[in-house]
Formats: structure tokens, sequence, C-alpha cells
């Protein structure tokens, strides 16, 4: 009967793991896909995103009033060879969110300098 029980457990938890490794595969495919597809991951395109923000909220310290976001992705946008910041191929994603991340320091360094 012990043994029965403990059969049945296994089975259960392979059923879990068979689920989990299915999930699994789908996300990887579809990641694979993006990739092949020369499309940024919905997470690469979320960094970005959060990188132009920050650098238009840094731009609106020095002039309020105005939006920044639209010359910031066109900066993005001829850095990276593209016209759109979601045409910017994985492989270069690396190198984009460098470009932001540079940007965003100098100006805040700038400011700091200002301020002193």
């Amino acid at each position: 009967m012990e043994s029965h029980r403990r059969l049945d457990l296994a089975r259960d938890y392979l059923r879990g793991m068979n689920k989990r490794m299915s999930g699994i595969d789908e996300r990887v495919t579809a990641v694979e896909q993006q990739i092949r597809a020369g499309k940024l991951t919905r997470e690469q395109a979320a960094e970005i995103k959060k990188r132009v923000n920050l650098i238009a909220q840094e731009m609106a310290k020095h002039e309020p009033g105005k939006s920044h976001y639209q010359s910031v992705y066109a900066a993005l946008g001829e850095e990276a060879g593209v016209t759109s910041y979601q045409d910017i191929p994985p492989k270069s994603f690396e190198a984009a969110a460098a470009f932001l991340d540079n940007w965003l320091k100098t100006m805040q360094e700038g400011r700091r300098r200002h301020q002193e």
C-alpha cells in the first residue's frame, strides 16, 4: 500500500515537472523567434524605455514644460541606425543601453558640477 502511495506521488511530481518544462520550452522558443526576427525582447524594450524616461526627466529639469522623449528616441535611433527603438537588433541592445547610460551619466555629472 505504501509503495502505491509513493508511486502516485512520484507520478504526480513528474506530471508537474513536465508541465513546467513545457512552459519553459514555450518561452525559450518565443525568445529564439524574436531573436531570429531581429526584435528586442519585451524585457530589453522595457529597459530601453526606462532609460529614455530617465533621460527625458533629467532634460525636463533644465527645460521644464517641454517633452523631450521624441528627441531622446531620435538620438537613439540615429546612434543605432534605426527609425524606431523597436527595430534595434538584439545583438545591438547592449550598445544602445550603454549609449543611453552614458548620456544620463554625463547629464547627471553636469548637473552636480553646476550645483557646486
